[in-house]
């Protein structure tokens, strides 16, 4: 599920919640700004997002899983000219069919969009480019299909992706480490790039 969170008093207090984005079952948002101050937001969803929940009896995934028939990950972006309050448009759906892509971007003042996803590899997590030269249009995202860091593929992968740019414009990637049996050492990694393409 995502929610619309806000803090009582300054970023390190209790926050409550104001509303819900996306029922179940959804994850994985990423709020970023417009080149105008517009309040963007990009998450991951599924088909089946009507409030099914899994139903367990302990608190863990039964071993068969929790995935009904025809569920199918999409990536819906929504974003508000008025403020975190919105009202926010209606999610449009930017990317679909990937398994779990977890995009996360920056939007630069001319309105290009470029961010980082992930898709799998021989079953292994990779990171791949995606860009749109207009943010706000759903039909034009190009994904990638290109390793960017082939060399972090093998041994479980990366995922979980942030994005974003420092003070003098480069851009920077921090990822999660998805190597649940420890083949790779390290537990996470981050990568930069001067024009957000070549990394």
């Amino acid at each position: 599920m995502v929610i619309h969170a806000q803090s009582t008093n300054g970023y390190n207090s209790l926050y409550t919640q104001v509303d819900t984005i996306h029922k179940p079952f959804a994850h994985e948002p990423d709020a970023i700004f417009g080149p105008n101050g517009e309040y963007v937001l990009y998450y991951i969803a599924y088909n089946i997002s009507d409030g099914y929940e899994c139903t367990c009896s302990d608190g863990v995934t039964p071993d068969e899983g929790c995935d009904p028939p025809g569920m199918v990950c999409n990536t819906f972006m929504q974003y508000s000219t008025s403020g975190p309050d919105g009202p926010f448009t209606e999610p449009m759906k930017i990317i679909t069919g990937e398994d779990d892509p977890n995009l996360a971007g920056v939007i630069l003042q001319n309105g290009t969009f470029i961010g980082l996803s992930r898709n799998w590899i021989n079953g292994y997590s990779t990171s791949y480019l995606v860009t749109n030269h207009d943010w706000k249009n759903p039909d034009t995202y190009k994904i990638g299909k290109d390793s960017l860091f082939p060399q972090l593929t093998s041994g479980g992968g990366t995922e979980d992706p942030f994005v974003y740019r420092d003070c003098n414009g480069n851009f920077h990637g921090i990822f999660n480490n998805q190597s649940p049996d420890y083949q790779i050492n390290n537990c996470g990694g981050h990568a930069y790039s001067a024009d957000g393409i070549n990394w």
